[in-house]
């Protein structure tokens, strides 16, 4: 089945390299990341006095050799007046986007990771014999009856007990995914991000923010999904998902439970009505008609888990054994948890969160 992938909210798909201020430059008609090689065989630029510049603190290619250097452009993107102003200022770093070599896509796997957790998700919601032995394995570590394993594998056996021991049984290898088809790198934009933190008392804001490529909200992919729903029978005993139209509804039933407990959070920290554009954005998402998923870097503690199905002594016990959401100062751990959210900023306001797309069947 063929689906049409429409991006709803600025999504990062990070491929592990940073982008310096020694190779871009911005400014007002935007930001242009600069092939070095092209520009050190250009005969106009001194490489001997780049070198001497860059050894300054704080060095931003685009103060210093922003004309010339514009002429050797790899790609030139839309960028947000907020991260703007910010890269002129603090010469930040950029969160590259993951491409080929002729533009950007979506991989598959970034889609069937979240539909996972939301089938995971739905599987611990009403099962109870699922549930009752992921608590017991997660009550086993709290207890210390099993050595403490890494925070980011403490699901790893969860998992296991759902979808199989091991990949070659596991059952979401019935579930075929495709890449996206491929956009230009004009499909990026340059976007700031801010990290909202609660406090006793309303909300702040860490003294960081963190600049990023991401995918324009209002782009469109392709992407094909199809599912050996006989493997599934054969390899699932309680033949839970039968066809793609029961992932569908899973995956939205996860979404819009995560959707309230979003706006649940954002409405009881609003008391200065600056989250207004993330509540609005919210609101109008849960009436978007298609099948709705939270992807890739941003998505947070509650997109990429399924704690909230978990007991409150639980998360409160998770909490404590690594040191999650802990202040500095009494109490110790506030709720609710997570107490931090990634927001898109531009014009001084966050205007998005991160990682939202919608798919819909195509004909």
């Amino acid at each position: 089945m063929r689906y049409r992938l429409e991006v709803l909210s600025p999504i990062h798909i990070g491929n592990g390299l940073e982008i310096s201020p020694m190779e871009y430059v911005v400014d007002d008609s935007g930001f242009y990341r600069v092939d070095m090689d092209s520009l050190f065989r250009d005969k106009d630029f001194n490489i001997d006095d780049f070198i001497k510049n860059t050894e300054l603190d704080s060095f931003y290619l685009g103060e210093f050799y922003g004309g010339i250097a514009k002429r050797h452009k790899r790609y030139v993107l839309e960028v947000s007046d907020s991260a703007k102003n910010s890269m002129r200022v603090r010469k930040n770093e950029v969160r590259e986007f993951i491409k080929t070599g002729d533009g950007v896509y979506i991989p598959g796997s970034s889609i069937k990771g979240a539909i996972r957790t939301a089938f995971l998700w739905s599987l611990l919601n009403d099962e109870s014999d699922i549930r009752y032995d992921a608590e017991r394995y997660i009550r086993s570590i709290l207890s210390r009856k099993i050595k403490k394993p890494d925070r980011r594998f403490v699901d790893n056996e969860i998992e296991k007990n759902v979808f199989g021991r091991d990949p070659t049984h596991d059952f979401f290898k019935a579930l075929k995914i495709s890449d996206t088809n491929i956009l230009p790198y004009n499909s990026l934009n340059i976007d700031d991000v801010h990290i909202l933190t609660t406090r006793r008392y309303g909300y702040g804001w860490k003294n960081f923010n963190i600049i990023l490529e991401t995918l324009d909200v209002g782009r469109v992919f392709n992407i094909d999904i199809s599912m050996d729903r006989y493997f599934m029978k054969e390899s699932f005993s309680n033949s839970f998902v039968e066809s793609l139209e029961d992932l569908n509804v899973i995956c939205n039933e996860f979404s819009r439970d995560f959707i309230d407990y979003e706006l649940e959070f954002f409405n009881e920290y609003n008391t200065d009505k600056g989250l207004d554009n993330i509540i609005k954005f919210y609101e109008d998402l849960k009436n978007e008609k298609g099948v709705l998923l939270h992807i890739s870097w941003g998505s947070g503690w509650h997109g990429m888990t399924v704690s909230r199905i978990f007991d409150e002594d639980i998360i409160w016990g998770l909490r404590k054994l690594y040191n999650l959401g802990r202040r500095r100062n009494p109490p110790d751990f506030l709720k609710p948890f997570p107490k931090t959210r990634k927001l898109v900023f531009d014009n001084g306001k966050p205007i998005y969160p991160l990682g939202w797309i919608k798919l819909e069947e195509m004909e």
